[in-house]
């Protein structure tokens, strides 16, 4: 596959993601099967793996940056179950759990406009509010993988938990709020994390937490005492 071939080896990725959407939409629809079975089984293989030195780490970065290139043409419309298939395969092994975190972190970002590189700004507003009520539909699987990872007590990876507080600072300015502050999320961050060697990555969280205009929420009241009381 000619194109994949590129997109995961080229040296210039911004110059080759800006090209992507015009030369992905004239593909044979067979060639976009392909491209995405070729895409999933290397990302498997690739995060699978216990260690990679460091030009297989660099390779299994491209085909992440690669998949969400597809991704924002492909998701939802023809890969409905992306996002189920992901947190089932997350659940596998804690390897492959942190490169999907990084996966979500990168979907999250694209859509949410976190990342100012040129490609990102190619995503029209109409097609990234369209992504971003297609992530929230599905945001339930997406916070019970995360909390599964963050208040699994035998978890000990320190790279998976670090890309999961990561990926979940990029989840709090979109995700539902009730998630935030009706759940055990702010007791995980501010009793668990906070006080450990992962407090930056829980101060990230919290202060995005705390960026949160709750003011005109019906709860904010509650919400904003429970809030006080973890912190």
């Amino acid at each position: 596959y000619p194109l994949c071939a590129l997109a995961v080896s080229d040296e210039r990725p911004v110059s080759t993601q800006s090209t992507w959407g015009f030369r992905w939409r004239v593909l044979p629809i067979e060639d976009k099967k392909g491209i995405k079975s070729f895409l999933e089984s290397a990302i498997i293989d690739y995060s699978q793996r216990d260690a990679l030195n460091d030009e297989e780490q660099a390779f299994l970065t491209k085909l992440n940056t690669t998949l969400i290139e597809v991704l924002k043409q492909e998701w939802p419309q023809n890969w409905p179950t992306f996002i189920s298939d992901l947190v089932k395969l997350a659940q596998k092994k804690e390897s492959i759990c942190c490169n999907s975190m990084k996966i979500l972190q990168l979907l999250s970002e694209e859509i949410n406009g976190v990342d100012k590189n040129t490609d990102t700004l190619h995503l029209t507003q109409a097609k990234r509010q369209h992504l971003k009520k297609s992530l929230e539909a599905e945001f339930q699987d997406l916070f019970k993988l995360c909390i599964m990872v963050l208040g699994h007590d035998a978890c000990s990876d320190k790279k998976l938990l670090e890309q999961t507080l990561t990926t979940f600072s990029r989840f709090v300015q979109w995700m539902p709020m009730g998630y935030i502050f009706e759940t055990q999320l702010l007791q995980l961050l501010t009793l668990k994390f906070y006080p450990s060697q992962f407090q930056p990555n829980a101060l990230e969280c919290l202060t995005e937490v705390v960026a949160i205009d709750i003011s005109d929420e019906p709860q904010c009241d509650e919400w904003g005492k429970r809030s006080r009381r973890s912190l």
